[in-house]
């Protein structure tokens, strides 16, 4: 199994790198790409993602320079807390890459279908995050970690516990935590720019999908947000960013799924803090792909209603609940 003194081997030996973000960048994977950007200031690293960062994180950290593409003239190239090929969103141009360029896989999740492209995977699924284990990279780099790096690792230990609340905040997770805090990390900060209140267009978004939240036969609360719903509160889905984590705080829900309508149909977000509910299946009966605790699909009505039919009898995305 490869560690974390492998990882920071390949990272210390090669100069030029793509951090890979998945699709719909949480704070975890904005961390923990930042933290090993700002530690490594004399090697070339780009950092890329199809989609955009959402304000919030940009709040938090400042401003991150994002490529669309993935630039094929780097050596090296690392994808962040995702286990599945598709969620990267690159998935054409990392198979191909993959027959002559090495990547690196730093992840949580329980493991994907990447670890057979990987030529590294450094993995801990007992770890509250992917930035536990990038913090660790830094250690085995024996880099300082400045204020920047402390608070990019916080906000991706933040994010991914719930605040310090779920399940998955261990000992360890509260001891970097402290870590991070003595070397400087802005705490306050972080949950001042994350509270889910602080932005009004955001407040009316929420107000509208948390009034028509139900819970359905397996326990998931579901929020739908149409586009209808977006034009009135004229919000965009990067407003959306921790409700579904959100969701899962609802007493007797074991998992939340985001609902979002698109042009082609409908995108769906899976997430759990339960310890036996695998929303990773519920995914990959819709198309989709993912792990125990965050998974997500994208579907037509017309493909959910037939996917559904064996899991739950009220079919269609408007009848999920």
């Amino acid at each position: 199994m490869t560690g974390a003194k492998t990882i920071a081997g390949s990272l210390r030996g090669t100069n030029s790198i793509v951090l890979i973000l998945h699709q719909h960048p949480d704070g975890d994977v904005i961390g923990s790409a930042v933290a090993l950007l700002k530690s490594l200031p004399d090697h070339k690293i780009r950092i890329a993602c199809v989609s955009p960062i959402a304000t919030v994180f940009t709040e938090a950290l400042g401003h991150i320079e994002v490529d669309l593409n993935l630039a094929p003239s780097a050596s090296l190239f690392v994808v962040l807390d995702c286990p599945d090929l598709k969620r990267t969103g690159f998935a054409d141009s990392l198979t191909k890459l993959a027959k002559r360029k090495r990547i690196i896989v730093i992840d949580h999740h329980q493991k994907g279908d990447l670890e057979a492209l990987a030529n590294e995977y450094f993995h801990n699924p007992k770890s509250s995050s992917t930035c536990e284990l990038v913090a660790d990279i830094i250690d085995e780099l024996r880099l300082p970690i400045s204020q920047v790096v402390a608070t990019a690792l916080l906000l991706g230990l933040h994010t991914d516990t719930g605040g310090f609340q779920f399940p998955n905040t261990t000992s360890d997770t509260l001891s970097l935590a402290a870590r991070l805090v003595r070397l400087g990390a802005d705490y306050q900060h972080i949950r001042s720019t994350l509270c889910p209140h602080r932005d009004v267009k955001k407040m009316r978004l929420w107000g509208e999908v948390l009034g028509s939240v139900s819970i359905n036969s397996l326990g998931i609360a579901v929020a739908r947000v149409s586009r209808a719903v977006l034009d009135k509160t004229s919000a965009s889905e990067l407003e959306l960013a921790g409700l579904a984590k959100y969701l899962c705080s609802i007493e007797g829900t074991k998992a939340a799924l985001v609902l979002v309508e698109t042009k082609n149909g409908w995108r769906g977000s899976l997430r759990t803090q339960s310890r036996t509910f695998n929303v990773g299946r519920l995914a990959k009966l819709l198309g989709g792909s993912g792990g125990r605790k965050v998974a997500g699909f994208t579907v037509t009505e017309k493909k959910v209603s037939g996917k559904l039919g064996g899991v739950n009898r009220k079919s269609s995305p408007k009848k999920l609940s």
